[in-house]
């Protein structure tokens, strides 16, 4: 009852903060998107096309798109029971709160190298999403990011170094979650990976263990991955 209590109190605070944020916003039109744009960051706010192949553009009237969401309505909500696809473009950092929430018809997300924060309940109920590609840099995954999509296992990179509350491997609804049966982490030993995956008591796949780090390609070329910071040299 605490933690439901919490977590709705939580929630709470976060639509109000909201609220004021984007009241204050001016907010402007390009094609089928709708943005706002304040000290020299664009947010997308809203698609109001009907694509079931989205492509998200990299830049709007000039400005490069930084931040995917933003407000108290899903950004594709419009189109949430109809698109299967959604190409993500280089220069996002940040994926808001409930961005993708309901997509009902996504099955797959590749994440651009520049993200840096999934927000909170960012893909939650997309209920047909399996395969999802987090990138080395990523930084946060926050509260309920996955939470009712349909995958079974996921790769952490050893770049994130937090992962919030029930964010990957939880069914249900805040504050009434169940653990995904036989949900799999792949990552690397002593980050973040491993120790959401050891507190939630899933299974945990060091990949550093099971996996080369280096090795040679003919004669002339040798490669080296590092786990800290992501690099394949």
């Amino acid at each position: 009852m605490k933690r439901k209590f919490l977590c709705l109190l939580l929630a709470l605070t976060m639509v109000l903060g909201l609220a004021a944020t984007v009241s204050a916003e001016e907010r402007y039109t390009s094609g089928d998107w709708t943005y706002t744009f304040s000290e020299g960051e664009l947010s997308i706010i809203s698609y109001g096309g009907s694509d079931t192949n989205v492509v998200v553009p990299e830049k709007l009237d000039g400005h490069p798109v930084r931040i995917l969401g933003w407000g108290l309505t899903p950004a594709f909500s419009g189109v949430k029971n109809t698109m299967t696809s959604i190409t993500l473009p280089e220069g996002l950092t940040h994926i808001e709160r409930q961005c993708f929430k309901n997509c009902a018809k996504l099955t797959s997300v590749t994440l651009p190298s520049t993200v840096a924060y999934i927000s909170s309940s960012a893909f939650e109920g997309c209920t047909k999403l399996a395969e999802v590609e987090l990138n080395e840099g990523l930084k946060t995954i926050g509260d309920f990011a996955f939470l009712n999509t349909a995958l079974t296992s996921l790769y952490i990179p050893a770049s994130v170094t937090d992962i919030e509350m029930d964010a990957i491997g939880y069914t249900g609804e805040w504050g009434n979650t169940d653990r995904v049966d036989d949900f799999t982490i792949y990552g690397y030993a002593d980050t973040t990976a491993e120790r959401y995956a050891n507190r939630n008591y899933f299974t945990f796949v060091d990949m550093g263990a099971n996996y080369d780090n280096s090795g040679r390609c003919g004669d002339s070329l040798r490669w080296e991955f590092t786990a800290a910071t992501g690099t394949l040299l």
